[in-house]
């Protein structure tokens, strides 16, 4: 009985043991350390650090080649395999037409959409298709996105729905909406809770349109906005204002239809608008600033290729990394603090 005894006090030694060393080889113990190392003056690669950062506070990689994300979601398509894998991760059941001609992607807490100019498909929450939809002939559609359990669309400048568990299309409104220059230009939505938010342009000009997400009907019409970059929080719309050397973040409350001017942000060479914030690229200098004035530099070593909902894509190395906005400010925040660097 006491050699028993013995061997389970051993086994729980050895366990707790085995337990502090895995969490202290951890992505996130190891960035510490290095972090922990540079403060203290003893040296540290700051390359070698930027890339565990991204391995410690990453929720989701991906390589870079499978990928395809817009505002709303994030998949993963290899060959005729197609992965949501954000914000939720399910398994499409398509064939390979699907998935060599993804244009337009959505999905909410009842269906997952994916489309492009010619129809578009959509799966419940298991990923089995259930209903298919073919434009006719000279039909082209420009944006496709979820209305609770119905699909949007706009074709020709018009916005329709087509209702669950219907095939007749009617039109969501009666309105048309046009992008600046009719003839070559890009379609998007947004869709949260309350609102619709229809983005369509080209190179530099652009009308932003919304619209009530129960309804249908439209809130406001043609928005002059100078970027397809937008973002939706609560009531507000967050989007790009203004001309080469002059650029600014907007803000539009919808309920109010009120627009101010967040922060200039002059000469950049891009824009990323997150629900909590944006990140500007200049001189391929990167600056994370939430809307209530929080800033950090960001590694050059970094490509930031978007934001989907509230969540920041870092390519690095090929491999795309996933991190919500509110822990990269905060953690870029404290990397800087202890780096020393500073806005110039």
């Amino acid at each position: 009985m006491k050699i028993f005894k013995i061997r389970i006090a051993q086994l729980i030694v050895f366990s707790a043991v085995f337990i502090t060393a895995s969490c202290s080889n951890s992505p996130e113990s190891v960035y510490e350390r290095m972090l922990d190392k540079y403060e203290a003056g003893k040296g540290g690669n700051i390359t070698l650090m930027a890339e565990k950062f991204l391995m410690a506070f990453s929720e989701i990689k991906i390589n870079y080649d499978d990928l395809f994300f817009n505002k709303s979601v994030i998949l993963s398509v290899k060959g005729d395999n197609i992965e949501i894998i954000y914000p939720d991760s399910i398994s499409i059941k398509g064939d390979k037409s699907i998935s060599e001609n993804i244009s337009f992607a959505d999905m909410n807490d009842e269906n997952i959409i994916l489309g492009n100019s010619k129809g578009f498909c959509v799966f419940d929450k298991d990923g089995d298709p259930h209903t298919v939809y073919k434009s006719e002939n000279k039909e082209r559609i420009d944006a496709v996105a979820l209305k609770n359990k119905n699909v949007i669309y706009l074709s020709e400048g018009k916005m329709f729905e087509l209702a669950s568990g219907e095939k007749k299309v009617r039109r969501m409104d009666s309105g048309e909406y046009h992008s600046p220059y009719k003839k070559y230009f890009r379609s998007s939505m947004v869709v949260s809770d309350k609102f619709i938010t229809l983005v369509t342009g080209i190179a530099g000009s652009y009308y932003i349109s919304i619209f009530d997400v129960s309804s249908g009907t439209s809130l406001m019409k043609n928005i002059s906005a100078s970027s397809s970059e937008l973002n939706m929080n609560d009531n507000n719309l967050s989007y790009v204002r203004g001309g080469t050397g002059s650029w600014s973040v907007e803000k539009y409350e919808i309920p109010t239809k009120k627009r101010s001017q967040v922060r200039g942000v002059g000469k950049i060479n891009n824009i990323f608008i997150a629900r909590d914030g944006f990140i500007t690229v200049s001189d391929k200098k990167y600056i994370i600033e939430s809307f209530s004035g929080e800033k950090g530099i960001m590694p050059q070593d970094w490509n930031i290729i978007g934001i989907c909902r509230n969540a920041a894509l870092i390519e690095y190395g090929k491999v795309v990394y996933l991190i919500e906005f509110p822990l990269l400010l905060q953690k870029i925040k404290e990397l800087n603090e202890k780096t020393g660097e500073k806005f110039s």
